[in-house]
């Protein structure tokens, strides 16, 4: 759940920062383990608007909204995930590539007394378009990377358009 913003007091002490092992993330909801990268992004790109006999920008349009995910998991949880996306398809064995499910990825450092501020960002309506499996030697583990069809992206509750959730155009499915 995202929080309020929280201001940051120079010096901070204790001068702590997020590091990667701040972040959790869940899948609807249940924890996804191995992921050991992730990238995403969004955009709004508009496009300038010109007039007949004048070399002057007018304005913009609101532009088109772009939002994308990519991501690298452990191999042995990635085969344990594409499994549970079947099983939220209704049926083992089947197209789970065509699942759509919210990513959540959870900012929060420190424990007890020390816990820090929690920002939550929502990657939502997740759809797997690309899987790429390539191993090679070396002691890392194995890893699969993803590509993920994206709806839209929440960074702690915020949006960079606005989604009305009552439009008969907004669909997660």
């Amino acid at each position: 759940m995202p929080t309020n913003p929280q201001p940051i007091l120079y010096p901070n002490v204790p001068g702590r920062r997020w590091d990667y092992s701040s972040v959790t993330f869940t899948a609807t909801g249940v924890p996804v383990p191995g992921i050991v990268s992730i990238a995403y992004s969004h955009e709004l790109k508009g496009s300038a608007v010109y007039a007949a006999g004048s070399p002057q920008k007018l304005g913009t349009t609101r532009g088109q909204y772009t939002p994308s995910c990519s991501l690298d998991i452990l191999a042995e949880e990635y085969e344990n995930f594409i499994f549970a996306l079947c099983a939220l398809n209704g049926t083992p064995g089947s197209g789970y590539g065509e699942v759509r499910w919210n990513l959540s990825v959870a900012k929060q450092d420190g424990q007890g007394l020390t816990l820090g501020p929690l920002y939550v960002d929502e990657i939502r309506g997740c759809k797997i378009d690309k899987v790429t499996k390539g191993y090679k030697t070396g002691p890392e583990g194995l890893l699969t990377k993803l590509d993920l069809d994206v709806m839209y992206i929440l960074e702690n509750g915020q949006s960079l358009v606005t989604i009305n959730p009552a439009s008969p155009q907004f669909n997660l499915g």
